[in-house]
């Protein structure tokens, strides 16, 4: 453990206040979120003011996790609080935790004790899939944590797109005709609030829904085309510089993209933006339609899209969208699901695994008619779905699990994980 001190020089006092720390200890491993206690003893002769924690990454620039303050009173103070020592996503390293002690003059002591901080492990909590009915009424099945298959709420009705926002613990469900989007607690699936699209049309509003950290993208087939809500269902504002409809959307960390429709006649394009200053950064122009982006790793994207229901499948650099692989099919592409080297692309003649680094695609590792894929990272198990039946495998397409049941069109699956 480290001291130093600080002292305000526009007061007569000058003396900094004394600081022991017992816990945590140097070096102390932790895993993220975990709570952190902190336990010692202050006293200053002027009387104590406050102590403040503060939990860093050592960077250029730093990382911080997590920062608080304490009230401290008396001259001499024993104390102990608890608090987590980072987020649920912290990342694997070394840290610094920072504790001052500050007097009522703001003179400071600060004590330095570096902490062992590791990745918080993926834990899948609920699989959840998505069902139509033949009136397009769309509701949620799951299995829950004793293994039992539950019916969940109606989610609505014409769904264009269903995200999970793990970080706040809600669902979102965007309505296609409606300019709605439904947010559920994943706590009780209870409903939390309407996002309600200021579009003034009543059809075909939202085309697809991406959740990056505290913000919920709306793209939209009329103006404004892109929308932007806080996780609470503030709305942060709209793109106005989007000339053109946005069929499908996907953010990253501080990165987004867009599978934009360009005006009659000219070819769809994806579009790489920063969302911070929404400006363009890259553009890769196709002649057919994009309907799916994927993020394959922090380098790479997938768009893939149908021509006369033949596949389309492209393997782009993140930022610049430089084209890697390129691959043309006769099959009919219906969606992307996983990361890195468990991706996945599902046709009309069933799921074949990704080659990340050619583009080839290899299989079928699953035959068969289906309308929806889903991957879950924490077993590695791969969910297809087609009406009234789901199907689990294990990533090489060794079948793992059926369910069954008046669950419709399988559409969409979800996964709920512990971050």
């Amino acid at each position: 453990m480290a001291a130093f001190f600080s002292a305000c020089e526009d007061d007569v006092e000058t003396t900094p206040p004394s600081l022991s720390i017992n816990l945590p200890r140097d070096n102390q491993q932790l895993t993220a979120g975990d709570e952190l206690i902190i336990q010692g003893r202050a006293s200053d002769e002027s009387g104590l003011g406050e102590l403040v924690v503060t939990v860093f990454r050592p960077a250029s620039p730093p990382v911080f996790e997590r920062s608080e303050v304490f009230s401290l009173s008396d001259k001499s103070q024993d104390f102990e609080f608890r608090l987590p020592v980072s987020s649920r996503y912290a990342e694997t390293g070394e840290y610094l935790l920072q504790i001052s002690a500050l007097d009522i003059h703001g003179n400071g002591t600060t004590a330095e004790i570096p902490l062992l901080i590791d990745e918080l492990p993926w834990e899948l909590q609920r699989p959840m899939w998505v069902g139509e009915d033949g009136s397009g009424n769309a509701t949620l099945h799951y299995r829950d944590t004793l293994g039992q298959l539950q019916t969940g709420p109606m989610l609505g009705n014409q769904l264009a797109d269903v995200k999970v926002d793990n970080r706040f613990r809600q669902l979102i469900a965007a309505e296609s005709t409606t300019g709605n989007a439904q947010v559920w607690s994943l706590n009780d699936l209870a409903p939390l609030y309407t996002i309600d699209l200021p579009t003034g049309v009543v059809q075909e509003n939202i085309t697809g829904v991406s959740v990056d950290q505290d913000q919920i993208y709306l793209g939209s087939s009329v103006p404004p085309y892109l929308s932007v809500y806080l996780t609470d269902g503030d709305r942060s504002g709209a793109w106005s510089s989007l000339p053109y409809p946005v069929k499908a959307v996907l953010a990253g960390e501080s990165q987004l993209w867009l599978s934009v429709e360009g005006q009659v006649g000219t070819p769809t394009k994806v579009d790489h933006y920063d969302p911070g200053t929404e400006q363009l950064q890259a553009t890769y122009i196709t002649d057919w339609r994009t309907d799916y982006l994927l993020e394959l790793d922090g380098d790479r994207l997938v768009v893939a899209g149908n021509e006369n229901r033949a596949g389309r499948l492209r393997i782009l650099e993140a930022n610049s969208l430089q084209a890697g692989s390129e691959l043309d099919l006769t099959d009919e592409i219906i969606g992307l699901a996983g990361q890195g080297n468990d991706s996945y692309v599902l046709t009309n003649l069933g799921a074949y695994q990704l080659n990340p680094t050619n583009g080839n695609l290899l299989g079928p590792v699953v035959a068969g008619d289906y309308t929806a894929i889903g991957w879950e990272r924490e077993f590695r198990q791969l969910y297809l779905g087609k009406e009234n039946t789901v199907e689990v495998y294990d990533a090489n397409g060794n079948a793992i699990a059926t369910y069954t049941g008046g669950y419709g069109k399988i559409s969409w699956f979800i996964f709920q994980y512990n971050k």
